[in-house]
């Protein structure tokens, strides 16, 4: 009987020391919740920030495709006097 209580103590307080551990472990989570929201605030903001240069940086890209195939355009007299 005594080999039993000893167990039964031991189960008990490696149960209140997991409970303990699982309530720490709520508080962290809740923090690394709050931290993930404030970064996807972050990103959004620096995201709608970005997307006007994104949008500048297609148009140039554009413009540059243009410009190359209007170059081998104006080269092609050239190119038939060879």
């Amino acid at each position: 009987v005594y080999e039993n209580y000893n167990k039964f103590i031991s189960a008990t307080d490696t149960i209140r020391n997991m409970r303990g551990k699982v309530d720490d472990m709520e508080v962290k989570m809740a923090q690394v919740k709050q931290s993930i929201k404030k970064i996807a605030e972050n990103n959004s903001a620096v995201d709608g920030k970005m997307e006007e240069r994104r949008a500048r940086f297609d148009e140039l890209n554009t413009v540059r495709d243009v410009m190359g195939k209007l170059t081998q355009v104006l080269d092609l007299p050239n190119k038939c006097r060879l």
